[in-house]
Order: C-alpha cells, then sequence, then structure tokens
C-alpha cells in the first residue's frame, strides 16, 4: 500500500496526469469520438473526466496520509 501512495504523490505522477489530461482533451482524440456521433462523444468526455477527477483524488488522499503519518511519528 505504501508503494502507491508514494506513486501517486511523485510529482513525475502530477506531470503524467497533466499530459494525459492535455491528451485526453485535444483536438485529434476528440475528433475521433466526435466522428461518431454525439453520444459517443459525451460518453467519451464522461469518462475521461471521471478518470482524471479520480485520479485527482487518489493524489489527494495519498498526500493526505503521508501528512498524516508524518504527524504520528
Amino acid at each position: 500500500m505504501n508503494r502507491i501512495i508514494e506513486f501517486f504523490k511523485a510529482g513525475s505522477f502530477a506531470i503524467l496526469l497533466f499530459y494525459a489530461g492535455v491528451l485526453l482533451f485535444n483536438w485529434p482524440l476528440l475528433s475521433m469520438a466526435a466522428e461518431s456521433g454525439e453520444s459517443s462523444i459525451f460518453s467519451y468526455l464522461l469518462i475521461s473526466w471521471t478518470v482524471i477527477v479520480v485520479l485527482l483524488i487518489a493524489v489527494g488522499q495519498s498526500i493526505r496520509h503521508g501528512e498524516k503519518t508524518k504527524k504520528e511519528d
């Protein structure tokens, strides 16, 4: 469990998450989803947004967990 927390706390993961967000919401992928119709682009945006938000929550929780363990020491 500590490995996952340390992975989410790493600065490189934040950079990776930023670039994943830029890639997911950029023109080439959005246009590929738009070709299939309105419902597919809505699903694509909803799923992509949900994944980004869940990963941001995981990052926040891992930072919070790290601060809590530092106070206990």
